[in-house]
């Protein structure tokens, strides 16, 4: 597997341009013939960071042009600076189970706590 990770620095509206990679550029780039994951990072103070994680190379690099045309298209007042972008090859050593706070007033019990534990991703939304 490879991943793509780009790093963008003098993000002007990380909120918008948090709603433009979700509603805009996720549903493109999920489209890349190997695509596997896709997670971005708001990192305050005007960066952001997101990693793309594709099958072979082939995709990481298409993801790579897909990701420059949005961005110039639809960003390009936003994102005043080039991304750094580094491409290679994805080697996972460990996944942990995902991880989810338990408030000690919250019954663990009920149907809403056993989907939220199923479904962390849900559940931060």
């Amino acid at each position: 597997m490879y991943a793509a990770i780009r790093r963008y620095e003098g993000v002007t509206d990380s909120r918008e341009a948090a709603r433009l990679v979700r509603e805009g550029f996720l549903p493109i780039i999920s489209q890349v013939p190997g695509f596997v994951a896709y997670y971005f990072v708001d990192a305050g103070g005007g960066l952001m960071i997101s990693t793309s994680v594709f099958a072979d190379q082939a995709s990481a690099d298409e993801s790579s042009r897909r990701a420059a045309d949005f961005f110039r298209q639809q960003m390009a007042t936003m994102l005043p600076n080039p991304p750094q972008i580094t491409v290679g090859k994805w080697s996972r050593t460990r996944c942990g189970k995902p991880y989810r706070h338990r408030d000690p007033h919250e019954d663990h019990h009920s149907p809403v706590s056993a989907h939220a534990a199923a479904n962390p991703v849900a559940a931060a939304e």
